[in-house]
C-alpha cells in the first residue's frame, strides 16, 4: 500500500501494436517478446528477489515464504525514489524478479519494454475471476497481455468533520451541487473555515475526479493515444472547481501532506478532505485530536441514478523483463493479489483489497473508533465496486500529473484559468509522447 501516489494503471488495447510504441527498434516491441518467453516453471528451489514498500511488506513476503517451501523471496525496500532505482536497474540489467509500482506507473514501464507478460504463467488467468472487475483492467493491455497483478486500492470517498456539520447545521452532500452549498453556507457561518483545500499538489485527486465523471484524458484506439483533458465531462470537473476556487470555499495554500494539512485536520478549519480509503491511516496518524470527529461518506454525485467513484492511488506487483524464473514470479505477485494472509497485512494499512474474496473478510467490517466506530469500510468497498473498468492511464504520467499541477498553480495565481492551463498540459503531454516515437494526439485532432 502506498500513500505516496503509488499510482498507476493503463488498459491500452493498442499498445500491442508496434506502431503505437515504436521505442526505436521493433524488434523489442511488446508483440515481439510476448509470444517468445513461454512461462515454464523452474526446477528444484527458486530464489525470487522482491523490490517494495510499505510498513507490512517485509510480514507480507515472510509469510508467502513460511507456504511456499520451494519458492524463497528476498525482499529489498525501495521507499525512495522507487521508480527512478527500478528504471535504473533495468538499464543495467540489475532490476529484481519482481518489484512493486503504482498503477499510473505501469504504462510508463510498458514503453520501454520492461515488464514480461506473464498471461501464460500457470493460475494466472485464473485470477482474473477473483479480481474486482476495474484493477484487471490496470493491468492488461490488447491481445490478452497481462502486465502484472493487483496488490491494493485506493478508491475514494469523501472525509467530513461531524461535529463542524453539527456545529452549523450542514447536511452530508450527496451531490456536487450540494458540496458547493455545504461550502457556501460554511463560509458565510465561519470564513476562517474551509470546505477542502486545493493546491498544485492534488494533480491525482483532479484527474481522479474526472474518472469519476466519465472523462477519458487516455484513450487508445486506431493505433494511436489520444490525451483529452479538456473534453466535456474533464472540463464539467475543471469548470467546478474553477468556481470554488473563485468564490475562495476551499484553501488554495494548504498542500497535501504537510503540517499545514495536518493542523486543518486538527483543529477542523478543513471541514471536508476528498480521498482515497488509505487516508484513513494519515488521518489517525497526523490527526489524533480528531478522533471521533471524522466520518466517511461516498463521493458526491453528478448523476445520483448512476453511482460512480475512483480510485486515487494503489499498487501492483511486475515481473521485470529479466526474470529467470517468470512463473514463480508471477505466482508470488498472484498470491499477494488474492491470499487472505497479504491482504489483511493491507487492509491494517488502509488498503482496499483488489480481491472479491478479501472484500468479504471480517477486517472490512471492522468500525474504527477514530471514526467514531462507524462501519467506513462499507463506504470504500461500495466506492471500488462503483469504480468506472474502462479508465486508462498514459504512459508518461509524470509529465501530466506536472502538467495538470502546473495548470492549478497556474489558476491559484490568478494567470490563467484552470481550463487554459489544462489545455497547456494536454499539448505537453502529447509533444512528450511524440518525443517518445507514441503516435499521440490531443483531444479535438
Amino acid at each position: 500500500m502506498n500513500r505516496r501516489l503509488s499510482l498507476t494503471t493503463v488498459a491500452m488495447s493498442t499498445f500491442a501494436m508496434v506502431s503505437l510504441v515504436a521505442c526505436g527498434s521493433s524488434g523489442n516491441s511488446p508483440a515481439a517478446g510476448a509470444s517468445s518467453n513461454p512461462c515454464a516453471p523452474s526446477q528444484g528451489k527458486v530464489e525470487l528477489t522482491y523490490w517494495g514498500f510499505g510498513l507490512n511488506a517485509q510480514k507480507i513476503v515472510t509469510a508467502f515464504n513460511a507456504s511456499h517451501p520451494n519458492i524463497h523471496v528476498t525482499m529489498k525496500d525501495v521507499s525512495v525514489n522507487t521508480v527512478q532505482q527500478m528504471t535504473n536497474a533495468l538499464k543495467a540489467g540489475t532490476a529484481p524478479d519482481v518489484g512493486m509500482i503504482g498503477y499510473t506507473d505501469l504504462p510508463g514501464f510498458r514503453l520501454i519494454n520492461g515488464l514480461k507478460d506473464i498471461s501464460a504463467c500457470p493460475g494466472i488467468a485464473d485470477t482474473r475471476a477473483k479480481l474486482v472487475p476495474w484493477t484487471w483492467q490496470q493491468i492488461t493491455f490488447g491481445g490478452g497481455g497481462v502486465y502484472g497483478m493487483p496488490q491494493d486500492t485506493g478508491p475514494m470517498a469523501l472525509y467530513y468533520r461531524k461535529d463542524v456539520f453539527a456545529k452549523y447545521g450542514l447536511t452530508v452532500p450527496k451531490t456536487w451541487a450540494e458540496y458547493e452549498a455545504v461550502g457556501k453556507r460554511l463560509q458565510a457561518a465561519d470564513p476562517s473555515a474551509h470546505l477542502t483545500n486545493f493546491t498544485a499538489g492534488h494533480s491525482y485527486i483532479l484527474l481522479g475526479l474526472m474518472w469519476q465523471n466519465g472523462a477519458r484524458p487516455f484513450e487508445y484506439a486506431d493505433n494511436h493515444l489520444t490525451i483529452d483533458l479538456t473534453g466535456n465531462k474533464a472540463r464539467q470537473v475543471a469548470d467546478y472547481w474553477q468556481r470554488l476556487v473563485d468564490e475562495r470555499l476551499v484553501t488554495t495554500t494548504v498542500q497535501p501532506f504537510t503540517p499545514a494539512e495536518f493542523k486543518g485536520m486538527n483543529d477542523g478549519t478543513l471541514a471536508t478532505m476528498i480521498g482515497a480509503s488509505w487516508e484513513t491511516g494519515v488521518l489517525q496518524a497526523n490527526a489524533p485530536g480528531a478522533s471521533g470527529k471524522w466520518a466517511v461518506a461516498p463521493l458526491p454525485q453528478w448523476d445520483v441514478t448512476k453511482p460512480a467513484s475512483a480510485n486515487y492511488g494503489g499498487s501492483a506487483n511486475v515481473v521485470f523483463t529479466d526474470s529467470k524464473h517468470p512463473a514463480e514470479a508471477a505466482e508470488f505477485a498472484a498470491w499477494i493479489a488474492t491470499s487472505t494472509e497479504a491482504q489483511k497485512q493491507l487492509i491494517a494499512l488502509g488498503s482496499v483489497p483488489p480481491s472479491t474474496d478479501a472484500l468479504a473478510l471480517p477486517e472490512m467490517s471492522a468500525k474504527p473508533a477514530y471514526f467514531g466506530s462507524e462501519p467506513i469500510w462499507q463506504v470504500f468497498r461500495d466506492s471500488s465496486k462503483a469504480v468506472d473498468t474502462s479508465f486508462q492511464w498514459a504512459p508518461n504520467m509524470t509529465t501530466v500529473a506536472n502538467g495538470v499541477g502546473d495548470a492549478i498553480a497556474g489558476t491559484l495565481k490568478g494567470s490563467g484559468t484552470l481550463q487554459a492551463g489544462l489545455e497547456t498540459a494536454q499539448r505537453k503531454a502529447v509533444d512528450d509522447l511524440k518525443a517518445r516515437g507514441v503516435d499521440a494526439r490531443g483531444g479535438g485532432q
